[in-house]
């Protein structure tokens, strides 16, 4: 695994400017060449072999930033962006701290890259925890399979929500774009027709309780299956030139002001346990 520093430069008004070093690591097999970043754990880039185009969404802030988040400790928010946990009000981002935190690395196995976080000051003032959350991801020929590995370090009951934002890009008119699932979907079928009219229909279109696993996206003559077998929600979000494939565990209304142990589909570990969570990206030839 190649490591490498790339530069993010950050400006704040017209004479602060200040350039932030971010850690790359890339890694490839005979059909796969993958880069991923420190900051969110977060691939930057997925390429076949000896082929310029890149299935993963770049982060152009003209249209959104973010590639794929991990979204922990919740998914989504409530309106004002809280966490209420054992009545005390803790104040996060929209889908937690994950995120955009910066990860370190657990091992590089060639092929496989695992990365980690654990709780610091920053997101001990968001989400009262001790914890460990290993990403881990492996090629395996045409496929990314990557596994999550959430862990109770502390010595009180652990409450948690967990989903993914993988964003892929797509034609930017969205021509010939469109979703097929490999079992058909109540409401939508087995597939489903990228559109400006389709996203201002369902700006964000959920599917609870999915009878599908595979997702498969096509566009710009490419095609890439997400797979997401064992979770509770898929949704399909775009606002540019890329479509989010997103499997979601739990989601967190806007009106939603409970006990964070109280929401819908919350996972609670207890002291020491530990919860696993896997999905896969499919280069599909």
């Amino acid at each position: 695994i190649k490591l490498t520093a790339g530069n993010r430069v950050l400006r704040f008004g017209a004479k602060i400017e200040i350039q932030e070093i971010i850690k790359m690591w890339t890694f490839k097999n005979d059909n796969l060449v993958l880069s991923v970043s420190e900051k969110g754990a977060e691939v930057h880039s997925l390429k076949k072999v000896n082929e310029d185009y890149d299935y993963a969404w770049e982060g152009d802030k003209t249209y959104w930033a973010g590639r794929n988040p991990i979204l922990f400790p919740q998914v989504s928010s409530n309106d004002d962006k809280t966490m209420l946990i054992n009545g005390v009000t803790y104040k996060t981002g929209n889908h937690g701290f994950a995120r955009n935190a910066v990860f370190k690395l657990a091992e590089d196995k060639g092929d496989e890259l695992v990365l980690k976080l654990s709780e610091n000051e920053d997101t001990l003032s968001q989400y009262p925890f001790k914890f460990e959350l290993l990403v881990d991801y492996k090629l395996n020929g045409n496929r990314v399979d990557i596994t999550y590995t959430i862990t109770n370090n502390d010595e009180k009951d652990m409450p948690f929500g967990f989903g993914l934002h993988p964003a892929f890009n797509v034609d930017k008119d969205y021509k010939d774009t469109y979703v097929t699932f490999n079992k058909a979907e109540e409401s939508f079928g087995e597939r489903i027709d990228i559109s400006k009219e389709l996203f201002e229909k369902y700006p964000t279109v959920i599917i609870n309780k999915p009878e599908a696993d595979v997702c498969t996206l096509y566009s710009n003559n490419h095609a890439l299956a997400v797979e997401y077998k064992g979770f509770n929600i898929f949704a399909i979000w775009s606002q540019g030139p890329f479509v989010c494939l997103e499997p979601w565990m739990s989601w967190t209304a806007k009106n939603d002001h409970r006990e964070l142990k109280d929401r819908d589909n919350i996972k609670i570990l207890k002291p020491n346990e530990k919860e696993t969570y896997k999905y896969s990206w499919i280069v599909v030839e």
